[in-house]
């Protein structure tokens, strides 16, 4: 039974750490993480740390191989989305352009006459 209970132990930990798996690669695929949630990612990596620290207490040395890898996971996926939200608000500041000294002066050596009318003066 011990062997039967190990074994199911492992394959419940596995498939638990692999579920971020595919966030991260599609994060990876479609280069932003606007709609991404910071709360479960973050919620679930401090739930690990714990959890590290509960079954390394207990001699679970499965289950804390498991959650480590569970953390670098989160952490990873923490890591890209704070990468590309950072990306991206980079490229929506607007990006002020140079200004070229003898337009400036171009445009503020034009004389303006009062009325489109009237002759300009000299």
């Amino acid at each position: 039974m011990q062997l039967g209970t190990a074994l199911l132990g492992t394959v419940g930990i596995v498939a638990m750490e692999a579920s971020y798996v595919p966030q991260l690669i599609r994060l990876f695929r479609v280069k932003h993480a606007d709609e991404v949630s910071l709360l479960l990612p973050g919620l679930s990596l401090s739930g690990r740390l714990c959890a590290i620290a509960y079954a390394h207490s207990q001699g679970q040395a499965v289950f804390v191989a498991g959650f480590l890898i569970g953390v670098l996971l989160r952490g990873s996926l923490l890591l890209q989305v704070a990468y590309y939200r950072g990306k991206s608000r980079r490229r929506q500041l607007p990006q002020s352009l140079p200004v070229d000294a003898s337009f400036a002066a171009d445009v503020v050596s034009v004389p303006l006459s009062p009325s489109p009318l009237l002759p300009v003066q000299q």
